[in-house]
């Protein structure tokens, strides 16, 4: 199922390309290796699964890709984002827990951590491996705390009167 995020941004902080784009290139990443660590979970996939969490991009058909349903350039800018329902939950929290908890508590308290642990107990993934998929799902975090914090980034549901998909 299919489902909408909608993004907030204080257009009043934005003052550069590169923060949109880090923010953006860094959601991405982390919609397309939680998408890939979900299906490895469901299908029981343990082969090269940090290969296929490093290129998650191509491991991804292409309508189940992060896709941008609409902008709405008033101050906040506003962008719809569309994607897999349960994915976009964990991102829709993951910006929550970045605004609301102390960026050292993230990596501890994030439920893709639990997520990581789980697939990890199911699949029987050596311990260097379940370090390098943590590594790999907290490196785009990292990328977007400080861009969520400076421009008050927010993540909410679409109104009901909005609709969705």
């Amino acid at each position: 199922m299919k489902e909408d995020l909608i993004l907030s941004l204080d257009l009043g902080t934005i003052q550069s390309v590169k923060d949109v784009s880090r923010l953006f290139a860094g959601l991405n990443t982390l919609y397309n290796r939680l998408l890939v660590l979900k299906q490895a979970f469901i299908n029981l996939q343990i082969e090269a699964l940090v290969y296929r969490l490093n290129w998650s991009s191509a491991f991804i058909a292409e309508e189940d890709c992060l896709r941008i349903k609409a902008i709405t350039t008033q101050s906040p800018i506003k962008v719809d984002l569309l994607g897999i329902g349960s994915i976009i939950e964990q991102v829709r929290r993951i910006i929550r827990d970045i605004r609301f908890r102390k960026h050292d508590r993230i990596l501890r308290d994030l439920e893709v951590l639990e997520r990581v642990a789980a697939v990890s107990e199911r699949l029987d993934l050596p311990p260097d491996e379940r370090e390098q998929i943590a590594e790999m799902l907290y490196k785009p975090i990292r990328r977007i705390a400080p861009i969520v914090s400076k421009h008050d980034v927010t993540a909410s549901e679409p109104q009901k009167n909005e609709g969705g998909e």
